[in-house]
């Protein structure tokens, strides 16, 4: 099965099947903080209103299920080799690298304010940056696997 893809082909089925796996679990959480509000709100309860619990969760499991369904559909597109799924991944790397700098920036402010134990969180977003970058420049620069996308 694996004996005639390249590595470009194995590295793309790798990152579709892991976004699956992530759109649906976001998809499965969702659906749980929409229709499930009555057992979250008891841990909430005490800190929020009900009516601010149950509008938050509402809208955590709308931004859940939206981020789900997105993932599916990168998925498949990475799957079968077409341009829109690289895209929109580039996409959402764009983002994440945009977080990975904000937390990065937070993680630096925690290490001045709290000494050596704020390293961990500044260790933990500068590898974070490393993923995102060289997965980045795996689906945008690197000639065979443009190609690959391109001839689908």
């Amino acid at each position: 099965m694996f004996e005639n893809w390249s590595l470009s082909q194995f590295i793309t089925r790798f990152v579709s099947i892991n976004n699956w796996v992530i759109g649906i679990f976001l998809v499965v959480f969702g659906f749980l903080f929409i229709f499930v509000k009555s057992t979250f709100i008891g841990t909430f309860g005490s800190a929020l209103s009900v009516t601010g619990a149950q509008g938050l969760l509402v809208f955590m499991g709308g931004l859940f299920l939206v981020c789900g369904l997105y993932s599916c559909i990168m998925a498949c597109g990475l799957w079968k080799f077409k341009n829109y799924g690289r895209i929109m991944l580039l996409i959402q790397l764009y983002i994440s690298g945009a977080g990975a700098i904000i937390y990065f920036i937070i993680a630096l402010t925690i290490l001045f304010k709290v000494g050596l134990v704020g390293l961990l969180p500044l260790i933990i977003s500068i590898y974070f940056m490393f993923i995102v970058y060289m997965i980045i420049y795996l689906f945008q620069v690197q000639k065979d696997m443009v190609a690959l996308f391109k001839s689908n």
